[in-house]
Order: C-alpha cells, then structure tokens, then sequence
C-alpha cells in the first residue's frame, strides 16, 4: 500500500510493505526549510492568554436565531471550549457562534442511513449535523437530547467548529493540524486532528466533575467504539512528552504539526524521527479508521514504540538535568496510564495476540520502567540506563 503524505506543500510517500514502513521524500533534508522562530513567539504561554470572556459569548448565542434549542447545552459546551481559543481567534470564534446553525439526520435524508456518519461539522455552511440514526445503531442506546452519547458527539463537532477558520474568498480552510488553500492539501494531518478532538471530549466528560457510573459508562462506551480511540491516546502521550501547552495551542492556533516536531527535536536532536511519527498516525488513520483495515501491519504498535522511545530519550534528558526523581516517576506513571495496552484492546473486543508491536512495545515500556527502578535504587554513578 502506498500512501502520499502532504506537508507544507510538499509531498512525501509512504510505503507500507512486508510489515515494514518506508518514507521516500523529495527532497534530501525533510522539513529543513520551515521557519519556526514565528511558532516560537505565538506559542508563548498559550494558555495564560486564554482568558474568558462569557458576556460575549453569551450575546453571541443569544443572537444567534438558528440556535432555537438546547441553547443552555450550547452555552455550556462552547464556554468550556472558549478557554482553549486563542485571544486573536476569539473575534472570529464569537462571530461564527451568531451564525452556527444544527440539524439532526432527520433533515438530511443523505446520510440517515450512513451509518458511517455520527456527526459532521461543515465549514462551508457554518453546520453542525448529528446522525441519531448512526448514534443508535453504533452504541445500542435509544436516542435523546439528553442521552450522552449524543451529547459527546454534539460536543465533539463542537470542537471541530472551535478549531476551524473558513475563508469562503480566499478558498482557504484551516481545520486543526490541517490546511487547505484553493482545494489543495498544504498540510494533511486528518489523524492527529481527530484524535485532538476527540481528546478534548474526553477530557470535558470524563474529569469533570459530577460525573455519575451510568454517564461514565455511556460515554467511554462511545470512546472505546469509534475509530479516533487510538490517536487520542496518542495524543494524551504526546502531552507528556512534549507539554499540554503545545500540543494544544498548535491545534487551536491552527499551526500544524511543526511545533510539536521542534519540541520533539529537543528531547531527539533527528527531527526526521518527528516526522515519521507524525507520517504513521496519519497512515494508521486512513489505512484503518476510513478503509477499515483494524490491523494493517500493527501500525498502532509502531506508532506506541515510536512514542516509548521518545519517553526513553526524554527521562535519559531528565536524569542528566538533574529533574527529581519525583517528577521523572510521575512523568513514567502518566505516560503508563495512557498506553494501549490488553484492557484497552479488550474494550475494543481485539486480541493483544494480534497485535505483536503492541505486546513488544508493552514489553519494551516495562523493561524501561525497570531499569529506572533499578537506577534508583543503586550506586547510580556506576549504573548506565
């Protein structure tokens, strides 16, 4: 299988053969050329500037004649997802809520049967549609407004909106990681997009509090039965490896993945490394979430010993930074707490047996795990990691 990897408007390809992934691109030097002293300057304590401002918002929703329903579910929603809007956004964020309209499948007699489609966010047209259909079929729940499921996938589009900034005259669209200008791909990162999303989701039903067992059930039903489950795991390690200020902030800002690979060039020098990463998420997504394919070459194991790596790299930094032993533990349990492991297959009815890279990679996390340990508890001047 072969795969066309756009970046920056350049094109790379990836071919996936013999249970082994190459990246062949056009150039000597991948990613060489971009600037990233402006990324810098913009991702500067990101979320320090992410003040609310909720007599705005609230006008924005009030005005809006679309919204003539669930507006208190709404208004809920988007002032969660108002913190994590840039300021130099926030105009536009406000402008497009006048405007937002919603629709459910009933209207949309296309997709009622599609079962493919939960919901969707159209940036030509400013709507957001939600499948009752599909949300039925897929979790075995009756639908209502108040169902949450539904209002997961409400919330999930919601952030797609928030992400997103549409310039119908310039035929210009950025979407999270991804940018598109005059119908062409500058920056495809569908995959990491998706699993941003559906992260911040998570983290809105899940850590907030009040959540009852029966909600807590619905809900991570609905995680562990869609197809972004895996990236947003990938996502909440690369916050542990990177920062939750950057991978944040390059989502909201719309900045690609650039940042992230200059932050990941600090814990690994070769930026090349970033890039294959970045490269097999957005495989794994097309080759399994859209073509289906649940276990193509165990890219989802690749992906996870990519990511240990880079947390093997960064303790080994760590260490040499004299970071206390506190914190690297700490960073080490985190990073454990989001790995896709055997429950985690189980949830998703897979056999870890199918999925050797992901048992090497379970393997290979525990023997690092020891191995700090045992670091910890010797002479450690005589001891090499």
């Amino acid at each position: 299988m072969d795969y066309s990897f756009v970046f920056e408007g350049k094109s790379y390809y990836i071919i996936v053969k013999d249970n082994k992934t190459f990246y062949m691109d056009e150039s000597e030097n991948i990613l060489d050329s971009i600037e990233t002293s402006e990324l810098e300057n913009r991702m500067f304590n990101y979320f320090n500037n992410s003040n609310s401002n909720s007599q705005e918002l609230d006008n924005a929703i009030q005005n809006n004649p679309n919204l003539t329903t669930q507006k208190e579910v709404f208004r809920q929603f988007l002032k969660y997802i108002e913190y994590y809007v840039p300021l130099s956004k926030r105009e536009e964020f406000y402008e497009k809520i006048k405007t937002l309209k919603y629709q459910n499948s009933t209207e949309v007699e296309s997709i009622q049967k599609d079962f493919n489609i939960v919901g969707f966010y159209s940036f030509e047209n400013n709507t957001i549609t939600i499948n009752e259909e599909a949300i039925k079929e897929a979790n075995q729940v009756s639908f209502n407004y108040g169902n949450a499921v539904y209002l997961a996938t409400l919330f999930h589009e919601l952030t797609h909106f928030a992400s997103s900034s549409y310039d119908k005259d310039a035929d210009e669209l950025f979407n999270g990681f991804n940018h598109y200008k005059d119908n062409k791909i500058i920056r495809s990162n569908n995959g990491l997009t998706e699993g941003m999303t559906e992260y911040i989701t998570f983290l809105r039903f899940l850590t907030e509090s009040g959540c009852d067992p029966e909600l807590i059930e619905q809900v991570s039903l609905r995680f562990t039965n869609n197809g972004y489950f895996f990236t947003s795991l990938f996502v909440a390690q690369l916050c542990i490896l990177t920062s939750p200020n950057v991978v944040f902030g390059s989502y909201f800002q719309n900045l690609g993945i650039m940042p992230l690979c200059k932050k990941l060039s600090e814990i690994d020098p070769d930026i090349n490394n970033a890039f294959k990463l970045f490269a097999t998420i957005e495989i794994d997504f097309k080759y399994r979430t859209i073509e289906g394919f649940n276990n193509i070459n165990d890219i989802i194991g690749i992906i996870q010993m990519q990511m240990i790596n880079y947390l093997k790299k960064a303790v080994k930094n760590d260490i040499m930074n004299n970071k206390s032993e506190e914190e690297i533990r700490q960073r080490i349990d985190f990073f454990e707490k989001k790995l896709i492991s055997e429950e985690i297959l189980k949830c998703k009815n897979l056999n870890i047996n199918d999925y050797p890279k992901i048992v090497e990679s379970i393997a290979d996390f525990q023997n690092f795990k020891d191995s700090i340990n045992k670091y910890y508890q010797s002479d450690k001047q005589n001891m090499t990691l």
